[in-house]
């Protein structure tokens, strides 16, 4: 009987959550209430009930949607950087000038705030792992959509290139109380580094850098619109 009753539990907790009329869905309520919580808290002070008492749902929402509270931090990041007005969608813009944004903008977008949250209050280590991860998966899809595994000059390079950016994203988090750093010259910086990027992986994966660039664009695309 107790393993009945266990059962039913589970398969109650892990029904589909009935959304609220008028408001956003569980998981994104999941996800924004992870950002303000991380304004005050530590990452790893956070815990689930924090969590869901935050975005106003039970315990059974989070893990219908999530393995875990580090699955959550993983997916937030994730939006941040492949989703619509992300940091990785305005960095490229800059490289091919497009999109609406100006360069002195690009600093203050929510995504580069929330990433820079996220360094700032889980530690660069933490971030970066994540953020390295999530960036690694969108050019192997995007050099190597077949699965065949990327040249290890090319994980050099992304390892590299990450890494530059991420500690960019942390110092500019922890001057912002003084001004922050200077937007044009980051920007710019960013829009460089981003260009000279896709040169030396068109070459470290043999093709040209406009192909290396259309098939990003074609892999942000998909990553988008597979976001939950």
């Amino acid at each position: 009987p107790n393993g009945d009753k266990r059962h039913a539990w589970e398969a109650s907790a892990m029904a589909r959550p009935r959304k609220r009329s008028g408001e956003p869905d569980a998981q994104q309520r999941l996800v924004d209430a992870l950002w303000l919580l991380l304004e005050s808290n530590r990452l790893n002070d956070l815990t689930v009930g924090m969590v869901t008492a935050k975005a106003g749902c039970n315990r059974g929402t989070l893990y219908y949607h999530h393995a875990d509270l580090d699955a959550l931090v993983y997916s937030a990041i994730e939006r941040e950087l492949v989703g619509d007005g992300s940091v990785i969608s305005a960095v490229y813009d800059l490289v091919l000038g497009t999109g609406t944004a100006s360069p002195t903008a690009l600093m203050d977008t929510p995504s580069f705030r929330r990433l820079g949250l996220a360094i700032e209050q889980g530690g660069i280590e933490l971030a970066s792992a994540k953020i390295k991860d999530i960036v690694a998966r969108m050019w192997q899809a995007a050099l190597r959509p077949e699965g065949v595994p990327l040249q290890p000059a090319t994980h050099m390079l992304l390892e590299y290139h990450i890494s530059g950016v991420v500690a960019l994203l942390a110092r500019h988090t922890r001057s912002r109380a003084h001004g922050g750093l200077p937007q044009d010259d980051v920007s710019e910086l960013l829009r460089r580094a981003a260009s000279l990027l896709i040169d030396a992986l068109g070459d470290a994966e043999g093709v040209s850098p406009e192909e290396a660039l259309a098939r990003l664009q074609t892999a942000s695309r998909v990553s988008r619109a597979m976001l939950p």
